[in-house]
């Protein structure tokens, strides 16, 4: 059995394949009606014949994996997550699976703080003064 969005507002679709016949049932539950709204539009309950392992199945994402780690070592940075369709997947002329592949998102390590020498000068100070010296003999 699989739940898949419809593609019509508020409704889902269960589709379940027994004995060569492909049965759909919509449940309007997203959002269920309510205060005198009116339910989904459309017929509930739809089948066909189908020939058995014929039927068509549509693709449906794994969990998403672990977010991987920050690309920065410090400062603003990039991670991403991944997810695939093969829960199952598409087969027999089913869709393939709805939405994203992977998502990135920004991650923030702590604040690059610049790497301070002796008598506080900076590392581009101390190659500028390495080079004067080389300069005046």
């Amino acid at each position: 059995m699989e739940i898949s969005p419809s593609g019509e507002s508020g409704a889902h679709v269960v589709r379940r394949v027994e004995h060569g016949t492909e049965l759909r049932v919509r449940n309007c539950t997203n959002p269920p009606p309510a205060h005198g709204g009116r339910d989904c539009m459309g017929p509930k309950n739809e089948s066909r014949e189908c020939f058995a392992g014929l039927c068509p199945v549509d693709g449906n994402y794994t969990q998403w994996t672990a977010w991987s780690t920050c690309s920065a070592t410090c400062g603003n940075g990039t991670h991403i997550r991944y997810r695939s369709c093969i829960n199952p997947p598409p087969s027999n002329g089913g869709r393939d699976c709805l939405g994203p592949r992977n998502e990135t998102q920004q991650c923030l390590i702590e604040l690059c703080i610049p790497r301070l020498y002796p008598y506080g000068t900076h590392v581009r100070d101390r190659q500028i003064t390495r080079n004067l010296d080389r300069m005046t003999v």
